[in-house]
């Protein structure tokens, strides 16, 4: 750099008088809006970098009185004043920084030596990735520049290269200083999107180069946690969690059941009630730039489906099926389950008055080379019936009063293998599917069966709404009946799709939920238009969903999801020993549930 004395014109040193450039390594905060007086002493100048190439936008200011003006594209700048002062010193800012300090003593009109600052070019290359960018700025903190107030600068991005440049500018210095420097990147609302790794550098010689980079999530992102389920009147820690890749979280807050936000110092909370129901707790956090996230938890307090135990039985083959008589067992109640042969026995039949104890029943079927498994089992009111897959005309029916003693018969009057039968009483009838052919027939006694048109593959399940039977099964196909005779097969909206494999339906009282292979959970009012409600974690499937009373329960493999809201939203709930729940039943007080392997699992 030339010394000050020698880039002072001859003419001008005398009325120059005395000036002193002092590089200062501090930062300030500006406001480049011009002097406007008409008449007076003129003071001008101008600002170079060390290429002698002139630097606009630096912010010329009169310590004595406020008076500025900021360099334009030539770096000139003119101050005026009305009137003379023996000294006066003249600031020199860029983008928060000091750059340079000069005192003028007997002032008159005078022009200023150029004062020459340090120019560093930063350039890079970002990756856009779909993300809208609005702005990129370039940010340096290091020796001498006060870390509440680093140097910015505004960088021009092209994007249709991804290419970004900029200038930042330093004080004359004769040592060497450590500098660091980031490139941020705004978007929509001048929401920070995403931030460049810290690239230092100790020379004021070339260029910084930041390596290419791809716009993050510079925002925090905050975990409320999993959605839960507790007992009504249990109290439960919600701890919430948050990361700022490129700052600190400066607050906490939670938002309980619509209330207003209340800081938590560490991001945990005590929430508890009485009532069944779900209730949305959110948690805020915020960030040292003022960056905000949110996230929600739900807490589903239920009666049942908070807790689930593993029951003890003698079978080990597969349960399909389990129901419920509120009558039997002298009328204290009692559960029947249903399942595959195994043991050398064709067909399990196991009682239980609590869902804890479990007595294996004869069934009295023939072990045969195909080993007839019991897939369905119902009660009417005043007894039991269960269906076993097997050949035509064979005694695959079975029928018990009481669950304990069954007798055996054929289902009269029909001429085809019912394949992985399901059996429901519903409006004074036997009403059975083929989960196979997805045939359907029906009897008002459990002795004779009339089959009947309109049978489709791939159907899984069936309910009835109180004016309407709805159906459905693979491929998202949804049918509907008025007598489960005659089926129409429904155009369906929504989010529903043909890549959707639903496995079992079920009917609140006001709305239809449909669960699937893959965990997905969805619901209608009408049967036409279904939306997703949920999943469960990491897709696991769906195989059963039934009405609780006041709450909806699915089950499936490792997971049981559980709405107290009618079916709205869903609570994920591990199973005991990741058991695959085939089929549900309430008792009134308990959920009971059936599946591979003699699974059993109750509820509480």
């Amino acid at each position: 750099m030339k010394s000050i004395l020698q880039r002072i014109p001859g003419s001008r040193l005398a009325a120059a008088g005395v000036l002193t450039l002092s590089a200062l390594l501090a930062s300030c905060t500006t406001d480049a809006d011009k002097a406007t007086e008409a008449e007076g002493l003129r003071l001008s100048g101008r600002v170079i970098a060390t290429n002698s190439n002139p630097v606009a936008g630096v912010v010329v200011t009169l310590a004595s009185n406020g008076a500025k003006d900021t360099t334009d594209a030539l770096g000139r700048f003119e101050i005026r004043r009305l009137s003379p002062t023996s000294s006066d010193t003249v600031v020199y800012s860029k983008s928060g920084q000091l750059l340079a300090r000069v005192s003028v003593a007997n002032w008159v009109d005078t022009t200023l030596p150029d004062v020459e600052v340090i120019q560093r070019d930063i350039s890079g290359l970002l990756t856009g990735a779909g993300t809208t960018i609005t702005r990129v700025e370039g940010v340096v903190t290091g020796d001498g520049i006060d870390s509440t107030s680093p140097v910015t600068s505004e960088f021009y991005y092209n994007p249709l290269t991804g290419n970004y440049s900029g200038f930042v500018y330093f004080p004359p210095s004769s040592t060497v200083k450590n500098y660091q420097v980031r490139v941020k990147i705004y978007g929509p609302g001048d929401l920070l999107v995403g931030a460049s790794q810290l690239v230092p550098f100790t020379s004021f010689a070339g260029n910084v180069t930041i390596p290419a980079f791809q716009p993050g999530n510079a925002r925090p992102v905050g975990f409320a946690g999993r959605d839960t389920v507790v007992l009504p009147g249990a109290s439960i820690l919600l701890h919430g969690t948050a990361v700022d890749s490129f700052g600190t979280i400066a607050t906490w807050e939670w938002s309980l059941d619509g209330g207003p936000f209340v800081p938590s110092s560490s991001g945990d909370v005590s929430f508890s009630r009485t009532t069944q129901g779900a209730y949305a707790c959110i948690l805020r956090v915020t960030d040292n730039d003022g960056n905000q996230a949110l996230d929600t938890l739900t807490v589903g307090v239920l009666a049942l489906g908070a807790n689930w135990t593993l029951r003890t039985s003698t079978a080990s083959s597969t349960l399909y099926s389990v129901a419920w008589s509120p009558t039997a067992n002298a009328g204290a109640g009692l559960l029947v389950a249903a399942g595959a042969s195994g043991g050398g026995v064709a067909g399990t039949i196991l009682t239980s008055p609590d869902g804890t104890t479990w007595t294996q029943r004869t069934t009295g079927l023939t072990p045969s080379a195909n080993n007839p498994s019991i897939y369905t089992v119902a009660w009417n009111g005043s007894e039991f019936l269960a269906i076993a897959q097997a050949e035509v005309n064979a005694d695959n029916v079975l029928r018990s009063p009481d669950g304990i003693t069954w007798t055996r018969q054929k289902m009269y009057e029909l001429g085809y293998i019912l394949n992985q039968p399901l059996v429901k009483w519903i409006n004074g009838k036997y009403i059975a599917m083929s989960r196979a052919q997805g045939s359907f027939t029906t009897s008002p006694d459990g002795v004779t069966w009339t089959s009947t048109a309109g049978a489709s593959l791939g159907r899984k399940d069936f309910v009835w709404t109180g004016s309407q039977f709805v159906s459905v099964g693979e491929n998202g196909k949804v049918f509907t009946s008025p007598d489960a005779t005659t089926w129409t097969q429904v155009q369906t909206q929504g989010d529903l799709t043909s890549s959707a494999s639903l496995s079992s339906v079920a009917w609140t009282g006001g709305r239809l939920i449909a669960v699937g292979s893959a965990g997905e959970i969805y619901a209608s009012l009408d049967a036409i238009t279904w939306s997703k409600r949920g999943q469960t974690p990491g897709g696991s499937p769906l195989n059963t969903v039934i009405w609780a009373g006041n709450q909806a329960v699915a089950a499936g493999q490792g997971f049981v999801v559980i709405s107290p809201d009618s079916g709205l939203s869903w609570i994920p709930k591990a199973l005991p020993a990741s058991s695959n729940i085939l089929s549900l039943t309430w008792t009134g007080s308990k959920l009971v549930g059936v599946g591979a392997g003699g699974a059993i699992v109750t509820s509480p």
